[in-house]
């Protein structure tokens, strides 16, 4: 928590990234009191010749 907090002591918003299925990291964002701004967005597939 306490990078959170330093971050946010100099006027800025910390930002945290996980996978979405990561859900025990997730929590732990919680808890420190992040905010979810996102989610996660993939496209897989092949390119056409």
């Amino acid at each position: 928590m306490g990078w959170a907090k330093l971050v946010r002591a100099n006027g800025a918003e910390p930002y945290y990234a996980t996978t979405f299925d990561n859900i025990a990291s997730q929590k732990v964002a919680a808890r420190l009191g992040l905010t979810l701004i996102g989610s996660e967005f993939s496209v897989y597939g092949t390119l056409a010749s």
